[in-house]
């Protein structure tokens, strides 16, 4: 009597244990959640696109490349710069359809341009805020 008692109490502990309701870790209203993401409008400028900020990790721009079009020329500056800076890729990379490429950067406000292998302007982004991760998808 006393073993199927005991299994009674083991086994309606187990159970009640597996009903805790536990809270989703992506769901935005978790205050407990590290790994929240904000979604941003494409910004001013040219082109479609999805701008994704993850608050887990350093700041960072990270181009993602969902297009068929290769990426030959990426530039990156500061929203309270005149003019765009260098190319961010260099003379021999380029970011392929379906890759991506990321660059660590302060938090703050940046503006990114997206140009094709002829110069052509495939993408520009403006006043992009940066606090974490910030993938910017082109188209």
């Amino acid at each position: 009597m006393k073993l199927l008692l005991r299994s009674w109490l083991v086994g309606g502990a187990l159970l009640a244990s597996a009903c805790i309701i536990r809270p989703n870790p992506n769901d935005p209203t978790n205050q407990n959640n590290q790994t929240q993401t904000q979604t941003q409008t494409a910004g001013q400028g040219q082109g479609q696109g999805h701008i994704a900020t993850t608050n887990s990790g350093p700041p960072a721009i990270i181009i993602a490349n969902r297009s068929s079009t290769s990426i030959c020329f990426v530039n990156i500056s500061s929203s309270s710069d005149n003019d765009w800076g260098g190319d961010r890729l260099g003379s021999s990379e380029v970011i392929g359809a379906g890759a991506s490429r990321s660059w660590t950067v302060d938090p703050g406000s940046w503006d990114v341009r997206l140009q094709d292998c002829q110069h052509n302007n495939l993408a520009e982004r403006r006043g992009i805020a940066v606090r974490g991760p910030t993938q910017v998808s082109y188209p």
